[in-house]
């Protein structure tokens, strides 16, 4: 597999250069660029299947570079220092991260995660990108969710709730019925959380805004907007209470 790495900083480039040529067998860096300009034009002239990708270089950002290909062919990780709410909204979109300074072990997590999809970055999801960005607490803002046809694009507000099946999510949501995701409960747990979401137990999330009723137990039980009746852990019925008051 051909990468290229699009990042102003040269070390932590060259860094990153030789981390991939250490340890990520059968992925060789074909070509270094240091600007969005540069960048462009070593994509058009290796045709690379992996880009790694800084969001914020001088005279253009990382969001600009692949607004210049209308469907790209490769696969993008972005290699950011970003606050923890960009981060969100990267795992939201479905696009992998390496945060800086860059780890080896998060190297190869992020490029074992790349097997697992075959989802290029399109425009569309690329936008909602930079709409998390802007507002990243903002529900209507649609999260891309993995599925094993392609990548449904659903508002975090539409989301009855999240349940696990073994390393499977079913998302159960108002006007798109109940979605598989190849993504596992822990995922969505962490992509969620910032908006209005709550793990109540092992095997679900829940949406603050669908909540109907608790019902008072052990741990207790919730009823959803569509009536359906799920269980509290009670290790979690203490903070849960805290949460559902707001």
């Amino acid at each position: 597999m051909k990468a290229v790495i699009v990042d102003d900083e040269e070390l932590g480039s060259a860094t990153l250069e030789k981390m991939v040529h250490q340890h990520a067998a059968g992925i060789k860096v074909v070509a270094r660029a240091s600007s969005a300009a540069e960048g462009k034009a070593a994509i058009l002239q290796h045709q690379p299947e992996l880009v790694f990708l800084d969001i914020e270089m001088p005279g253009g950002s990382g969001f600009d570079l692949l607004a210049e290909f209308e469907n790209p062919s490769f696969q993008v990780i972005f290699v950011t220092g970003f606050d923890r709410y960009a981060l969100q909204a990267i795992k939201c979109c479905a696009v992998d991260y390496l945060l800086k300074p860059v780890e080896p072990a998060e190297l190869l997590r992020s490029l074992e995660k790349l097997k697992r999809t075959t989802q290029p970055v399109t425009l569309e999801r690329l936008q909602h990108l930079v709409d998390f960005i802007a507002k990243p607490r903002n529900k209507s803002n649609k999260i891309c969710v993995p599925t094993q046809s392609g990548m449904e694009l659903i508002p975090a507000s539409d989301i009855l709730y999240c349940e696990a099946s073994r390393e499977y999510t079913i998302l159960h949501t108002a006007g798109h019925g109940s979605i598989i995701s190849s993504y596992n409960i822990g995922e969505f747990e962490s992509m969620l959380e910032d908006f209005g979401f709550f793990r109540i137990h092992n095997s679900y999330i829940i949406n603050h805004d669908r909540v109907v009723r608790y019902n008072k137990g052990e741990g207790g039980t919730v009823i959803m907007s569509n009536q359906n009746e799920l269980p509290v852990s009670r290790r979690r019925k203490t903070e849960f209470l805290e949460w559902l008051k707001g």
